[in-house]
């Protein structure tokens, strides 16, 4: 009876151990490794043998603490997402190694049992729907005049912003326009995280750097940022080029959840970044989108994996709503 293989078994030890000089890391990665390994000998399976369908068995058993070295009940959806994904990067060293099939397992999702808190907020098809329209009715208003620093466009600028590149309120107050690059033919931003350059560069879909066009010129700027831009933040104070703070940008989207002065319509939630996180991952869970490149562009795995899970419980009943 095959119940592990040594060579497999020794390439994840070995991967686990790169990560000694992070002491916190390399005990959760050999705690799952060991949890894994178990339950493997456990179903007389090998790391190389073992399919999607195994895996997702036992994450099920994980999740209701049935399997070695795990507390009963329930687990939250944080740690079955870190679950899922050390896994995942597991078979990802086998796979580069050559002891399992390339990309046998692309994904592997988590259970829906126990997901809660952030789950139950799940925005209805009807609330989607209305975002959709609301943020069409931006796009289609007339172009503010040159300079004229119109305030609903500079609203409407950053929730629609916020939407595309899921950012938080802090994240977009620190950033300036010299974060954009043009790299591979599209825009690309690159994210500040308290005030400090990261090396995570995001594309800036179509719809939000035409909202970004659209504000720069109410502000009296040229079309498109450049370089020479490291003192001009994206979003500026409603008359001088100073910058703004998190809670500027979080009373700016509350606004926008108020009826407006030109028959528009009222948000039926108090926007704020999470949501509109949510609303960019819904939409773009029901429409198909990759849930890797998701993950990438949203910047948070946990996010992803518990509306993914939200939407699988419910019979995807998002996407089938939306489908034409």
């Amino acid at each position: 009876m095959a119940t592990k293989s040594k060579s497999a078994l020794e390439t994840l030890m070995n991967w686990v151990e790169r990560y000694s000089s992070s002491p916190n890391t390399c005990r959760a990665y050999r705690r799952e490794l060991d949890r894994l390994q178990a339950w493997l000998l456990g179903q007389k399976l090998t790391f190389e043998s073992v399919s999607r369908a195994h895996l997702e068995r036992y994450l099920r058993a994980f999740a209701a603490g049935e399997t070695l070295a795990t507390r009963p009940g329930a687990k939250s959806v944080r740690t079955l997402s870190f679950t899922r994904d050390v896994v995942l990067r597991m078979l990802s060293e086998l796979e580069r190694k050559g002891l399992r099939k390339t990309a046998q397992i692309r994904d592997l999702k988590i259970p829906g049992a126990g997901v809660n808190g952030m789950s139950q907020m799940l925005p209805s098809w009807e609330e989607l729907s209305e975002w959709d329209m609301l943020r069409q009715q931006w796009h289609d208003r007339p172009q503010p005049k040159t300079g004229s620093r119109d305030p609903l466009d500079r609203q409407f600028f950053i929730a629609e912003f916020i939407f595309c590149m899921a950012l938080s309120s802090q994240e977009l107050a620190d950033s300036v326009m010299s974060d954009f690059k043009a790299l591979d033919g599209a825009w690309q931003l690159q994210i500040r995280q308290a005030h400090v350059l990261t090396d995570r560069y995001v594309q800036v879909p179509a719809p939000a750097m035409a909202m970004l066009k659209r504000y720069r010129e109410s502000r009296g700027l040229s079309s498109y940022p450049d370089a020479s831009e490291a003192d001009v933040p994206i979003v500026a104070r409603q008359r001088t080029e100073r910058r703004v703070n998190a809670w500027a940008i979080a009373k700016c989207l509350d606004q926008l959840s108020k009826p407006t002065g030109e028959g528009g319509q009222q948000q039926p939630r108090r926007l704020s970044s999470r949501l509109l996180r949510r609303y960019l991952i819904l939409r773009s869970l029901s429409r198909q989108v990759d849930e890797r490149s998701l993950r990438k562009h949203v910047r948070s795995n946990y996010a992803v994996n518990v509306l993914s899970a939200n939407m699988n419980d419910k019979g995807n009943s998002v996407a089938n709503s939306l489908a034409m």
